[in-house]
């Protein structure tokens, strides 16, 4: 890892946090739609999707920095393992990208996204949706400061590598 790799990743990521952006605010005004609109399948639908982009959004950019650092994940249960990775540090490899506390708000996240992708034989519930938002919530409110916080940790990093 030379400081070229360490800088393609920060702006990989910037590039990612571009898009986390656009579907953060997406989804807190298709929350407040939905909250508008309780009775209208349609507008919750499109609520869960923005919340399932959000998720893989998410998961998107966890892969960048697992692919770079790690460069392996088990081919069961990735998703999960990946989500866990970003909550622990590698000892002098990288440092963690989630606290302790975001563990259940991101995985809750994760496992309604899961559901959202494999629902194929009856309507999504409303209020199962409604349920899932303040994880979504949550992650949104933290996911800045995270990003900002490993960044600075990558261009301290890279510039070790001069």
């Amino acid at each position: 890892m030379d400081k070229k790799g360490y800088l393609t990743l920060l702006s990989d990521l910037e590039g990612e946090f571009t898009f986390f952006s656009k579907t953060s605010d997406r989804v807190i005004k298709a929350k407040a739609r939905g909250d508008l609109n309780k009775e209208d399948l349609l507008v919750w639908s499109g609520f869960a999707y923005l919340m399932h982009n959000l998720y893989t959004g998410y998961e998107a950019y966890f892969l960048r920095i697992s692919k770079f650092f790690e460069n392996g994940l088990p081919p069961d249960d990735w998703h999960k393992i990946l989500l866990d990775r970003m909550t622990w540090q590698v000892e002098e490899l990288r440092p963690a990208f989630l606290k302790e506390a975001d563990r259940v708000p991101f995985h809750e996240l994760r496992s309604f996204r899961h559901l959202i992708r494999h629902i194929y034989d009856r309507d999504l519930d409303p209020e199962r949706i409604a349920r899932v938002y303040p994880f979504a919530e949550y992650t949104i409110s933290v996911f800045p400061e995270r990003h900002q916080v490993f960044c600075d940790k990558l261009r301290r990093m890279a510039h070790t590598k001069e």
